[in-house]
């Protein structure tokens, strides 16, 4: 096994034991008290690698909006801090980019008349609205 894959999993599985601490006690603090080297280590995609695992258990849906919020705060900062890599704009990632810039420019704009249906779906009006916004 590489020494990448290594790192990454001992990140994991320290991201894990915050998760369960967090989970039985409601908060993190004895973790960060010993853990402090360890917090500026965490790269994003740990955590995704880290809620997928949480959801998989079987953990309930609103334990884990409440875990994500406290394990995010804890990691607040390198989360923050991290340099990504910049696609270059007519590579592969760079179109998909653009194209996720597009789409959420569409959403924002559908965003108002969307919320206004879903409160009152049998308005003819909002129905016919949201259907010229998504031509």
């Amino acid at each position: 096994m590489s020494e990448f894959t290594n790192t990454k999993q001992k990140r994991l599985a320290k991201l894990k034991e915050v998760s369960s601490l967090i989970l039985k006690t409601g908060n993190a603090k004895s973790f960060i008290d010993v853990n402090k080297d360890f917090i500026p280590t965490v790269i994003p995609t740990d955590f995704i690698e880290l809620f997928d695992e949480i959801i998989n258990e079987g953990n309930k849906m609103e334990e884990v909006k409440v875990l994500t919020n406290k394990v995010l705060n804890v990691f607040y900062e390198p989360i923050r801090d991290y340099k990504r890599i910049e696609p270059e704009p007519d590579s592969f990632l760079g179109v998909l980019e653009q194209n996720n810039h597009e789409m959420e420019l569409v959403l924002n704009e559908i965003r108002p008349v969307f919320k206004a249906f879903v409160k009152d779906t049998d308005n003819k009006d909002l129905r016919n609205e949201l259907a010229e916004t998504l031509k």
